[in-house]
């Protein structure tokens, strides 16, 4: 199961005031199927994948159980 913290859920309107815009499914798309993963900065994990639209998404998200929390996500 994929959780969006309330600032993950923020950071949709964030990045759009600022012509940045990233779909729900992008972010879900990027945890569950990543180009590449980073788990060196244990609990987190850093989660890339490039997008159709030739931009790279970063998803930043910790691992609880059966749970990701995605905390935030950001363009390369």
């Amino acid at each position: 199961m994929i959780y969006f913290t309330a600032y993950a859920q923020k950071k949709f309107l964030i990045l759009e005031r600022h012509g940045v815009l990233f779909s729900r499914e992008a972010v879900v798309s990027a945890v569950e199927s990543p180009d590449a993963a980073d788990d060196t900065k244990k609990p987190l994990v850093f989660a890339r994948k490039k997008l159709n639209d030739s931009r790279m998404l970063c998803v930043v998200y910790k691992k609880e159980a059966e749970l990701k929390k995605i905390i935030t996500f950001y363009p390369l």
